[in-house]
């Protein structure tokens, strides 16, 4: 966010929605490259536009032109104008990042859209459930109210240092400022300067090697073209793009996977009564479905 800040005010907004991200979506993509190359791909490709619009695409897989090259005329439709992503956990953020006052800090306004969306409708519902599978009590200490209250308060430069410390000889940018602070005095060096890791699986390596199969049958050309709602040459290319190491699809492709596998368990076995489907009181079969 501070990096935005800063991009939007020395680079003119034509600049920042016309020729830089043509020129970004030419930089490397690949699954196993440069992290940081890759961010600043979607840095640069991403960063046009209000910062609802701009914080929605960061968090996306796939971005507005994706999805219209992908999705068939009558699921594009059915989609709307953002493709489905003004609900959900998308939705939520971007309604929370509109509805916040005028003048206030994209940090701020991040941070509880994070809030309100990410946690939980992601993390925290993930671990949750994953916990109680094996009746594991899982506590999270930093989203106690009094704690996440303490820390939606702190001024900005408590949080996160400028961007442009990074540019200072020896200098380097800073999150979560303060939580490091305290975490130095504890902890050893190693600990409180490292950065920030996820819980990511090689899912893009498996996608390729123990799972090209699944992942083959999900996307087939006959199992796509019976559901409507993707278009296949497009889905080819994505999967070729992957294979090939030219373009990393991984949480996209892994979508389809699980698209298809909710068709099955969800549609395929539904057991429809012997009525015509347009007497239901609900319509299970989308607009789309009937083209």
């Amino acid at each position: 966010m501070r990096s935005l800040a800063l991009y939007s005010a020395l680079l003119p907004e034509r600049a920042r929605t016309s020729w830089i991200p043509g020129l970004a979506a030419k930089l490397p993509d690949r699954a196993e490259g440069s992290q940081a190359l890759r961010r600043a791909r979607r840095f640069l490709t991403s960063s046009g536009g209000d910062f609802a619009t701009v914080y929605r695409e960061w968090l996306s897989h796939t971005t507005d032109t994706e999805l219209a090259a992908i999705l068939t005329p009558g699921a594009l439709e059915a989609a709307g104008a953002t493709g489905g992503r003004s609900l959900g956990d998308l939705g939520v953020i971007e309604s929370t990042i509109r509805s916040a006052p005028a003048g206030s800090d994209t940090l701020d306004q991040a941070l509880l859209a994070d809030v309100y969306g990410f946690l939980p409708n992601n993390v925290l519902r993930d671990s949750d459930r994953m916990s109680m599978r094996v009746a594991l009590e899982v506590r999270v200490p930093y989203a106690d109210r009094r704690i996440l209250e303490f820390g939606l308060r702190l001024p900005t430069a408590m949080k996160v240092s400028s961007p442009l410390a990074a540019l200072v000889p020896g200098g380097s940018a800073v999150s979560k400022k303060l939580l490091r602070t305290l975490a130095a005095r504890y902890l050893p060096a190693r600990s409180s300067r490292a950065p920030k890791q996820g819980f990511v699986p090689p899912m893009g390596t498996w996608l390729s090697g123990s799972l090209r199969e699944l992942l083959a049958r999900a996307t087939a050309r006959e199992t796509l073209e019976s559901r409507g709602m993707l278009r296949p040459e497009v889905v080819e290319g994505w999967v070729a793009e992957h294979h090939a190491g030219k373009r990393d699809r991984t949480w996209p492709l892994w979508s389809l996977v699980v698209l298809e596998s909710w068709f099955e368990q969800r549609i395929d076995r539904l057991e429809l009564p012997a009525v015509a489907i347009d007497t239901l009181e609900v319509d299970v079969w989308p607009e789309w479905r009937r083209h």
